[in-house]
């Protein structure tokens, strides 16, 4: 999603993404109603009720709609997941894309909310160091990851590796594939570390079904997360 920054409002498709990028929603799925309070909290005027005397409570379903848009791929892909009223089944994440455009309109993103912002709310979409560092802890030392470091290849017959790497059956759903290297690829965006970066993006090149887009996470995305 390109940014004329400085010439207009943030829209609510910004704001919202925004808001679960400082939910730490590159590391784990957050429910609607959390984005639709955080939202509320950078731009209430824009997330609230319009009833004058209920304007003290956010909208979740500006939220969702927002949220919705940000999904499509006409505006980048931002976040996946869904809205749904069984806590269960509701949730979103960002995506690789929306990790990359968060990172790209940080400091354009803080500026314009500064006067809403506190320091309780700083860019924690960059995710904390321990976070990151678990996350290489998890990839480096893993038999797949080593031999890419030492053939610069992945095969088809890596199959079993990558699905021992991602933490799912070698069977599993092409939805909970799809949901688990995308949660893995935007955390490896997020540590900017170039060897895994190339590493994931062989295995995307390898199993094409890896990276298509889903139009939603699956219901069981426990088991995914």
């Amino acid at each position: 999603m390109a940014s004329e920054k400085g010439k207009r409002e943030l829209t609510n498709v910004e704001l919202v993404v925004y808001a679960l990028g400082l939910l730490n929603g590159a590391r784990h799925p957050i429910h609607s109603e959390e984005i639709a309070a955080k939202a509320f909290d950078l731009a209430p005027d824009r997330f609230c009720w319009r009833l004058p005397k209920y304007q003290h409570f956010p909208d979740k379903y500006i939220a969702k709609t927002a949220l919705e848009d940000a999904k499509k791929r006409a505006l980048g892909h931002l976040v996946a997941g869904r809205y749904a009223v069984d806590p269960r089944k509701d949730g979103w994440r960002l995506t690789t894309e929306g990790v990359r455009w968060l990172q790209a309109n940080a400091e354009w993103l803080q500026d314009e909310l500064r006067e809403h912002e506190s320091a309780e709310q700083a860019p924690r979409h960059i995710l904390p160091k321990q976070d990151l560092e678990r996350f290489r802890r998890q990839i480096y030392p893993h038999p797949l990851f080593g031999s890419f470091r030492g053939t610069a290849h992945v095969s088809v017959e890596d199959w079993y590796q990558l699905a021992d790497l991602l933490h799912i059956r070698p069977d599993a759903s092409q939805e909970v594939v799809r949901t688990r290297f995308d949660k893995l690829r935007s955390l490896a965006e997020l540590t900017n570390d170039a060897d895994i970066i190339q590493f994931l993006d062989a295995c995307a090149r390898t199993f094409p079904q890896l990276t298509e887009v889903s139009p939603h996470l699956s219901p069981a995305w426990e088991e995914t997360s």
